[in-house]
C-alpha cells in the first residue's frame, strides 16, 4: 500500500509522489468510514477537496491491484501517470466508487489487466433520498465529472467504463463530460468507452482502434445486462470525435443498444482503410436517436480524409489539411461543442472530427 486514508481528511494534496511495484497506490475506501461510524467513531464523511497531482504509480503486483481506488467530493487527479496492472484480475488502473464534482485531467493511464479498465467509474447504491441511510455513502449519484486531455491506452476489455459495477446493482451516474482524450489500444480492447449513464457529452476525442480486438466499438451506449435494475442511458451526446483503425480488425464508431433514449451523434469522422466492413454508427433500435453530418451514418469511409500524415500515429497527425472532406462538413450541435482536441475554438463553419483544419 502506498497511501491509504482510513478516516476523514479534507483539503489533502498528494504532490509529486513516485510509487512502484505495489498492490494499491492510493486508497480512499468508503467502507472504512462506514466501519468507523458504526463502531463508535461518528462524524466520518466523504473526503472533500482531495487531489493527486504530478505523481507516478507504476507496476501493480497483485491480482487485486489498483493504481487509485477512491471516492469523494471535489476530487481531482491531475498530471499523473498510472501504468501496468496487467496481472490484476480484480482491479483497475483507477476506480471511483462515488464521485461528486470530480476532475480527471492531463493524465496518462494505461495497461490495465484483462476485464478491467483504465478508468472505472460507478456510483453508490441508489436510494432516492438526500440523507444517507447509513454511513457516508449509499445514496445519490456519481455526477458532475470532467474527464479531459488524458492519454488512455487500453489493454483490457474496456478503456473507460461509466456505469454500475455489475449487472445487478443500481448505481447511477449523470452529468459527465469526456473531451479531448486520446484513446489508443492494444490487443484485447473490445470497447474504448462504455456509457451506462445519463446526460453524458463525449466530444473532440480521438479513438485509435489499431491493433485492438476484432469487432471493436469505440463507444458503446448501453444498459448493462438485460435484467439489470439501473436506468438505461439517457441523453448521451457524441460530437466531433475521430474514429480510426489502420488494421483489418473491425471497428464501429458508436454502438447504441435498444434501451438508450435521446442519443445524439453529430459531426463524427471515421476512417478505417484496411477494415472490411467498418461502421460509424450501429443502432439496435434505440428511442429518439438524432444522427447527422457524420462521415457516413452507416459506414466508416475508406477514402482518405487528407490527414496531416497518411498513417496517423499521434494526435497531431489527425489534423485535416487542404482538400479534406472533413473541412466544412459539420453542422451546429445542440450542446456546446467545446474547443477541438488542441483547444482551437469551434467557431464559424464546423468541421467533422476531433481536430479542426
Amino acid at each position: 500500500m502506498g497511501v491509504a486514508f482510513t478516516g476523514t481528511m479534507h483539503q489533502a494534496t498528494l504532490l509529486r509522489l513516485a510509487m512502484h511495484d505495489i498492490q494499491v497506490g492510493v486508497q480512499l475506501d468508503g467502507s472504512l468510514l462506514d466501519y468507523l461510524n458504526s463502531h463508535g467513531y461518528s462524524g466520518h464523511v466523504l473526503w472533500d477537496q482531495f487531489s493527486l497531482v504530478d505523481s507516478t504509480i507504476l507496476h501493480m503486483v497483485s491480482q487485486y491491484s489498483y493504481g487509485f481506488f477512491g471516492g469523494g467530493t471535489r476530487l481531482s487527479i491531475l498530471g499523473t501517470k498510472i501504468d501496468d496492472s496487467v496481472v490484476s484480475i480484480h482491479g483497475h488502473i483507477s476506480r471511483f466508487w462515488q464521485l461528486d464534482n470530480g476532475v480527471i485531467s492531463n493524465n496518462t493511464l494505461s495497461n490495465q489487466g484483462p476485464d478491467n479498465a483504465v478508468i472505472k467509474m460507478h456510483g453508490p447504491t441508489w436510494v432516492n433520498s438526500t440523507t444517507p441511510p447509513s454511513g457516508i455513502g449509499s445514496y445519490g449519484y456519481t455526477e458532475k465529472i470532467v474527464v479531459s486531455d488524458n492519454s488512455l491506452m487500453g489493454a483490457g476489455t474496456w478503456s473507460v467504463n461509466t456505469g454500475p459495477q455489475n449487472g445487478t446493482s443500481d448505481e447511477r451516474l449523470r452529468d459527465i463530460i469526456l473531451e479531448r482524450n486520446w484513446f489508443s489500444a492494444t490487443l484485447g480492447v473490445a470497447a474504448h468507452l462504455v456509457i451506462n449513464a445519463a446526460d453524458v457529452t463525449v466530444r473532440n476525442n480521438i479513438f485509435d482502434m489499431s491493433n485492438a480486438s476484432i469487432g471493436d466499438r469505440c463507444i458503446k451506449v448501453e444498459k448493462r445486462g438485460i435484467g439489470s435494475i439501473e436506468p438505461p442511458p439517457l441523453r448521451v451526446s457524441v460530437l466531433n470525435n475521430t474514429f480510426y483503425s489502420s488494421t483489418s480488425s473491425g471497428i464501429t464508431g458508436v454502438a447504441i443498444d435498444a434501451y438508450a433514449t435521446d442519443t445524439i451523434v453529430i459531426n463524427n469522422l471515421g476512417y478505417a482503410p484496411a477494415a472490411a466492413s467498418p461502421a460509424l454508427l450501429s443502432d439496435a433500435g434505440s428511442t429518439g436517436l438524432v444522427a447527422s453530418n457524420n462521415s457516413s451514418n452507416a459506414q466508416v469511409k475508406n477514402t482518405a480524409p487528407n490527414f496531416a500524415a497518411t498513417l496517423p500515429l499521434v494526435p497531431a497527425h489527425f489534423k485535416p489539411i487542404a482538400g479534406s472532406y472533413a473541412i466544412g462538413s459539420g453542422t451546429a450541435v445542440p450542446v456546446s461543442p467545446g474547443p477541438d482536441f488542441f483547444l482551437v475554438p469551434q467557431l464559424g463553419t464546423q468541421d467533422i472530427g476531433a481536430v479542426r483544419h
